[in-house]
């Protein structure tokens, strides 16, 4: 799959703009502010149909205009396709060819990418929400099982929490047992979601590793480390044990949400240990890892850095 063709309207800074790409590689370059990072936010919008930084979606519109459009020509097995991603009125659509997607997450998945931005350093300096979403963006694309198991997670998370405000205010008998039809629920889709996450790592590692070795001349060995914040089998005792901790702090304390990742290189946590040289080249290990990954597994793959 490649991108022949980029066309840009009222996107960040560009009022229009066209771009074509080279099968193999292309390098964009240019002063500072002339609009080049927005070219490869660009492709990341159209690829996975959202921006990779959590931002308002009003601030990729460019000022004083009320949409953006971004459409591509993709070569995939050979034949063109033109895909249109539209944000209009706060309402994101996404088209291929004739075909309107019903959802972005059937869309998820149809161009895969990974993306390199300078914010990634934060997966080191920030918190475990920064992690997560950093791995999420991989598993969906791997998986629309993942996608559409996370979302529901989510969403029933949402519900639980919800629930339990409602309960600290009202101790009642028809929101406990819809609290506990919500905990049911959420518990299983929680499981897939932490087995999902155990398994893709341990693939991810296997590349990792040897990209690790080559690029650090084999001086250093990498491994991700999954941290889950319950085990699959301990899962639904330790919702029932936390359930007064819940209704404590008005919140749900244990599921995948909670979970965490490190990254370790000669058995040293690199987040605490690591010189920014190494948080830098463990990052591009891991991000061409993740692009192997999901070649193995699609067959197409988009690389921006």
């Amino acid at each position: 799959m490649l991108i022949k063709e980029l066309y840009l309207n009222n996107f960040r800074c560009y009022s229009s703009g066209k771009f074509e790409f080279d099968p193999a590689l292309t390098i964009i370059h240019g002063p500072n502010t002339c609009g080049k990072s927005t070219i490869l936010e660009a492709i990341h919008v159209l690829g996975l149909a959202k921006p990779y930084r959590s931002i308002d979606e009003g601030s990729l519109i460019k000022i004083n205009e009320l949409s953006y459009a971004i459409k591509g020509v993709i070569s995939n097995q050979k034949v063109d396709e033109t895909v249109i991603v539209l944000n209009s009125n706060k309402v994101k659509k996404v088209r291929k060819n004739n075909y309107v997607y019903k959802s972005l997450s059937e869309y998820v998945g149809y161009m895969n990418v990974i993306y390199y931005d300078p914010t990634d350093w934060l997966i080191f300096e920030g918190g475990p929400l920064y992690r997560r979403r950093f791995f999420d963006v991989l598993f969906c694309q791997i998986s629309k099982q993942y996608l559409n198991v996370s979302s529901e997670y989510k969403r029933l998370l949402k519900q639980r929490n919800f629930l339990i405000k409602k309960l600290i205010e009202r101790n009642d008998k028809s929101t406990r047992n819809l609290l506990e039809v919500t905990t049911k629920q959420m518990i299983e889709y929680g499981k897939k979601i932490i087995l999902t996450r155990e398994k893709v790592i341990k693939k991810l590692n296997e590349f990792a590793l040897g990209i690790h070795k080559e690029l650090s001349s084999g001086r250093e060995k990498i491994e991700i480390k999954y941290l889950p914040n319950i085990s699959v089998e301990e899962y639904e005792l330790k919702m029932e044990v936390m359930l007064n901790e819940d209704l404590r702090k008005g919140i749900t304390m244990v599921g995948p949400h909670k979970d965490d990742y490190i990254f370790i290189i000669n058995n040293k946590n690199v987040s605490m240990f690591g010189s920014q040289g190494q948080q830098r080249n463990a990052m591009i290990s891991v991000k061409l890892a993740m692009a192997d990954l999901i070649f193995k597994i699609k067959k197409n793959i988009i690389i921006v850095f």
